[in-house]
């Protein structure tokens, strides 16, 4: 089974990408885990991906076509090995989802979706910028705007009411939010489920439809499940060198071979709620419409689905 997943970042992909491949490992002993190939090398965050850097800066944002280039293709290639089931997550990717699934031909495709407010706030939480100010690759807002242009995303009378508007790192945020948000519903065939952040327990109904609830699975609001802790060794413990050899599988050059490392009856831990920043930022028009449009298309796509 292999299970693509796309947002934006602080959307929730952290907490379901954890889910899912838990529940996978924990029906077929190993699960491989990609993490944000165009970023990190593997789960754990210990090594930068020059290699997925290089597709990210040298492909365009929104890709509408559909193609990639070889080398590109077999990076993609390179996150799925034989006779395992994978869950790749993507950040960095929604104006590019025909593309990577026409090469990585996924089995189901999920697509999150989170309030503005919410990721603005998170993003002010972590000191982090979607665009990638603070990284080892260019600022990706120029580009973006080019893109925007030439691919007529966005009109261009409402492209410029928009930019006279934005003036800082947030702002330009909360357009590249909008932006990338609209080119995910606009791949809605390549969807097999778009999430609502604010009700992602409808992720269970997914994970029902691949026979991957069993008895004594917790809920994805459990704090078992917390995004960060895909980070951890502890719900997912990578797979050793021997087991590798029982696999006949080599390590992975990207992304980890996971197993489960707990039981979910091993401790109990108490239910609580999945943190969300309800503190809103000052209100911004421009946020609200964005919003709202993104709310309103997300709900139009969905009654299609």
């Amino acid at each position: 089974m292999k299970i693509n997943i796309f947002g934006v970042g602080c959307s929730g992909t952290k907490a379901v990408q954890l889910y899912l491949a838990y529940l996978i490992g924990n029906k077929e002993g190993v699960v491989k885990v990609n993490y944000e190939p165009y970023y990190w090398m593997n789960r754990k965050l210990t090594g930068i991906n020059q290699n997925g850097i290089h597709h990210h800066i040298n492909s365009d944002l929104i890709n509408t076509v559909g193609i990639l280039n070889e080398e590109h293709s077999n990076f993609l290639l390179s996150l799925l090995p034989a006779n395992i089931s994978s869950v790749t997550k993507f950040i960095r990717a929604n104006g590019r989802i025909k593309a990577i699934n026409k090469i990585m031909k996924p089995d189901f495709t999920i697509v999150i979706i989170r309030n503005l407010y919410e990721v603005l706030n998170s993003l002010s939480k972590f000191q982090w910028d979607l665009l990638g100010e603070g990284l080892p690759y260019p600022y990706d807002w120029d580009r973006l705007i080019i893109e925007v242009q030439e691919k007529n995303i966005i009109s261009e009378d409402d492209l410029n009411q928009y930019l006279k508007v934005i003036k800082n790192k947030t702002d330009k945020n909360a357009f590249y939010w909008y932006v990338m948000n609209l080119a995910a519903i606009a791949s809605y065939e390549e969807v097999d489920f778009f999430l609502d952040y604010s009700d992602i327990c409808q992720i269970e109904k997914f994970v029902e439809y691949l026979h991957l609830f069993g008895q004594n699975i917790k809920p994805i609001t459990d704090e078992m499940f917390e995004g960060k802790k895909i980070c951890e060794d502890s719900l997912l413990v990578e797979v050793d060198e021997k087991q590798l050899q029982l696999l006949n599988v080599k390590q992975s050059i990207v992304g980890t071979i996971d197993k489960v490392g707990i039981d979910f009856n091993a401790e109990e831990k108490s239910q609580s709620e999945r943190s969300n920043f309800k503190k809103e930022p000052d209100m911004n028009d421009l946020y609200e419409y964005f919003n709202q449009d993104i709310k309103t298309k997300l709900t139009e796509v969905m009654k299609k689905m």
